[in-house]
């Protein structure tokens, strides 16, 4: 324990020390990298986060009283939101909508297209600044106040503000995040090269500040509220907060393909075939919740026409999109189809270094030659360009990783996957020949670190590292999912368990479903290799199982009672499942206890660099005593008419 102290110790004080630099380097962000950073989530922030802000906004509108005729100023407009509900309130009104970012104000422009509403791109502080004196009847600011002065602007409102003039405004206190504080500081202890730039924001202390401020600008108080607010969907029901949480979406969009691999994830599942608009939908909704990467999957992906339709949906709506593809039907059209349509990254899979051989495992001859070609085509065309190879047994004592890096190297290919061959498909029933032992393991790390550390490329993703329990552990089912041909949602392409059909229920619904089934956390080891055995008891039923069995076997079933769920724990236990998989997550196995500590902080490192990220809730990171979200304090919404003296 001492050890654990002095270490921790030796963290704070490297962090302060790094902190020291960038004061003295003036190292801040400023007003414009804020918008910088909404300039990035304009485009979903609708349906991401304003849409858990609305109740609460509404609340604020629906106290304001009537004011004297006169412009409307809205401080901070975002997209929109508050002033079309101002609008609807006060039709013939004019309305200048004010904020610092570009991205923001584009979409209030699609939402409010109408000649009553005027735009303005500045600072709110800045804009109060150059207003007349007595020249707004009504001034509403929503969640904007805390990124300014919040004592400057209340001033510059009651100046600009006319004779029984109303301020309206909703702002979070200075204490209002501050699990997330404390959780960000341990995460820059531990990795403070990531701290590039320091921010200092202007929230009010408290209650007590802001009325002290407001009675010193001469508004009297007509309504406030004080207090918490727990941020919950806007759907029956409520549940955690866990959207913006989904990373990655894989899409099997055909079960079609031309060759015979060995190792076939989809052979035993229930094949079917979802239309163009379909996967349209799905992948629409896939952009409501925040994914970044989208893979387009099968079978062979290249076997459908309308592929590049689908990456051309996925693009336009801000995802990077990859393309999983043997090479069997690539050509230069078909190259100039995907990039026109906006496809970032193309990965061809090579499994031999040999070509016979690799034409052997893909049971068609010339598979290795059309392999090679469709890389070249990759190159030629400007995309991110991945070989990805299946490791055997055989492939990891022999060392072939080594050949398919240099055809990598020759090729100039910017990344090598290796994944593990998993008991499913046709692996269902592996020999002891098949699956990797923790020495082949721990070989294929190894290769990952050395390699990577010689800075060359390719940059080598050993998928056994990655996954590992000391970086980010497995996070199928709670950062990733799968679609598969028919429309059956599952956490990975090898795990065959359905949380339901994207052609039956809205897909937010079975990502949540399936996220709390899946523990909402990353785990120590993959599902299915550890699970296999037990899922294979039921192969009667077919492949994916069935909702019910895969709530079941997870023994989390959503919107059951708790005796309910204890019910499901044992009968998952007596199906061999360990109560559930999440079980050393939640329960808190000593044994794992270090991992649960080391992963979390290792997540949020990586999203604390993306400016624009949402702040994650409680139930992935651990941030509070709460389980259901991160909690707001919302001190305070206030109506404040300027007094007629």
């Amino acid at each position: 324990m001492v050890g654990w102290r002095q270490h921790r110790y030796v963290e704070c004080a490297r962090l302060n020390l790094h902190v020291l630099r960038l004061l003295l380097g003036w190292r801040w962000l400023g007003r414009r990298d804020f918008a910088a950073g909404y300039d990035q989530v304009a485009l979903h922030y609708d349906d991401a986060w304003l849409v858990h802000l609305t109740p609460v906004t509404d609340r604020v509108l629906a106290q304001i009283p009537s004011a004297p005729p006169g412009l409307i100023l809205d401080l901070g407009c975002g997209t929109g939101y508050a002033t079309h509900a101002l609008l609807q309130r006060e039709p013939n009104r004019q309305v200048l909508a004010v904020d610092i970012s570009s991205g923001m104000l584009a979409r209030a422009r699609q939402r409010l297209d109408t000649v009553q509403v005027r735009f303005a791109e500045a600072d709110m502080l800045e804009f109060l600044r150059s207003q007349p004196t007595g020249s707004a009847a009504l001034i509403v600011s929503a969640w904007a106040m805390g990124y300014s002065d919040s004592r400057a602007v209340i001033r510059e409102a009651g100046r600009v503000l006319a004779v029984g003039g109303v301020l309206a405004f909703v702002v979070n206190c200075a204490d209002t995040l501050r699990p997330v504080y404390l959780a960000f500081r341990k995460c820059m202890a531990r990795f403070p090269k990531y701290l590039r730039r320091l921010a200092l924001p202007r929230f009010p202390r408290d209650w007590q500040c802001l009325d002290e401020s407001l009675r010193k600008t001469g508004l009297a108080v007509l309504w406030h509220e004080d207090g918490n607010h727990l941020i919950r969907p806007a759907r029956e029901g409520g549940g955690p907060v866990l959207p913006w949480l989904l990373k990655t979406g894989a899409l099997a969009v055909t079960d079609a393909c031309p060759y015979d691999c060995w190792h076939c994830s989809l052979k035993e599942r229930r094949g079917g075939h979802l239309r163009t608009d379909q996967w349209c939908d799905a992948i629409s909704a896939l952009h409501r919740l925040g994914v970044s990467i989208v893979g387009f999957t099968g079978g062979e992906p290249l076997a459908r026409e309308d592929l590049a339709d689908l990456v051309g949906a996925a693009s336009r709506g801000g995802a990077a999109t990859i393309v999983f593809t043997s090479g069997a039907l690539m050509n230069a059209s078909r190259a100039r189809e995907l990039r026109d349509a906006g496809l970032w990254a193309l990965c061809v899979s090579l499994d031999h270094p040999d070509p016979a051989q690799h034409d052997t495992l893909r049971g068609s001859p010339g598979a290795f030659v059309r392999a090679i070609e469709a890389v070249r085509l990759s190159r030629r065309h400007g995309f991110y360009t991945m070989l990805s190879s299946v490791a055997t047994r055989p492939f990891v004592e022999t060392r072939r990783f080594e050949g398919v890096l240099e055809i990598a190297r020759r090729e100039e290919v910017h990344e090598y996957r290796i994944v593990e061959p998993m008991p499913c498909g046709r692996l269902g029933e592996p020999d002891q020949a098949t699956l990797l032992e923790p020495a082949h393991v721990a070989e294929l790390r190894r290769f990952h670190v050395d390699t990577n550390r010689t800075g060359r490329l390719p940059k080598v993703c050993a998928f056994n590292q990655v996954e590992s329990p000391e970086v980010f552990g497995c996070g199928a089912g709670t950062q990733h999912l799968f679609i598969d041909a028919a429309g059956e949602v599952c956490p990975c392409d090898f795990t065959p368990l359905s949380f339901g059909n994207v052609t039956q229920e809205p897909l937010p619904d079975l990502w949540l479903r399936m996220n709390q089934a899946m523990g909402n956390n990353p785990r120590t080891h993959c599902f299915i290799q550890k699970h296999h055995a037990v899922v294979r008891r039921f192969s009667a039923q077919g492949f994916p199982l069935a909702r019910e069995s895969s709530e079941r076997g997870c023994g989390r079933s959503p919107g059951r009672t708790r005796r309910q769920r204890l019910r499901d724990r044992r009968a998952a236990t007596a199906w061999g499942f360990p109560g559930a998989d999440r079980s050393p997550w939640l329960a808190g196995d000593p044994r794992v206890r270090p991992l649960q500590r080391r992963v979390p902080r290792r997540l949020l490192a990586s999203l604390a660099l993306d400016v624009a990220q949402t702040v994650p809730p409680r139930s992935q990171y651990d941030l509070g005593p709460r389980a259901c979200g991160v909690c707001l304090r919302l001190c305070p919404q206030r109506l404040l008419p300027r007094s007629a003296t």
